[in-house]
């Protein structure tokens, strides 16, 4: 991911977070205002438009001082502007396949990610289908989560425009799941900007809190 620098009268209503491999991106995350989480970053940027994955500008360290230094302003404001502008938007795998004629089987593709019921499976992102995975950082949103699937779920990293989301009663084995993250990653994604992590995740609804696995 480039670094583009911006002018200093760039307007604050663009501004969102996002989150990002931290260590696919470690080099110019040295350089801007961002806050490490599991093995992610959050970062603030600039929504250029709604296109896609490369409409994002970084702040520099430089830039970031014409906010008076305040990184908590630029998180808060980010994380605001997201959620006003970005929305959010739920449904289960199922319904994706149906409505996009994508096959989740093709003879060159990886396989299905577990032999259950695609309805148990649910996608989250924003209306726009951009850095979806941001919901990840919300924590008010993935307890409600937790008590829609009723218990722990696992979550999968699908990219950083989206995640996916499903109990831990329905999981296959955990270095399964992981194999097929890493392979999705490997073959199914355009650049390596797409990817948000080759790991597992797991939410635990006594600890309320996002782990590794």
């Amino acid at each position: 991911m480039q670094k583009n620098n911006i002018t200093t009268g760039e307007n604050f209503d663009s501004l969102i977070t996002v989150l990002m491999n931290y260590d696919i991106h470690k080099d110019v995350l040295s350089e801007t205002p961002h806050r490490r989480f599991l093995d992610l970053a959050l970062v603030p940027v600039y929504l250029n438009g709604i296109s896609d994955e490369k409409g994002i500008r970084l702040l520099t360290e430089k830039e970031d001082s014409h906010s008076s230094g305040n990184d908590e302003f630029l998180f808060k404001l980010g994380d605001q502007n997201y959620k006003r502008m970005m929305g959010l938007k739920v449904f289960s795998l199922n319904d994706f396949v149906k409505s996009t004629n994508n096959s989740l089987f093709e003879e060159d593709g990886p396989d299905i990610l577990f032999e259950k019921e695609l309805d148990d499976i649910y996608i989250i992102t924003n209306k726009y289908f951009l850095f979806g995975a941001r919901i990840m950082y919300d924590k008010d949103f993935m307890f409600k989560v937790g008590e829609f699937l009723k218990g722990d779920f696992y979550i999968i990293p699908s990219s950083v425009n989206e995640i996916l989301v499903f109990s831990t009663k329905f999981a296959e084995s955990i270095d399964y799941l992981k194999c097929i993250i890493k392979e999705v990653n490997e073959s199914c994604l355009e650049s390596t900007d797409l990817i948000l992590s080759d790991n597992l995740y797991r939410y635990y609804c006594d600890k309320h809190e996002i782990c590794i696995e």
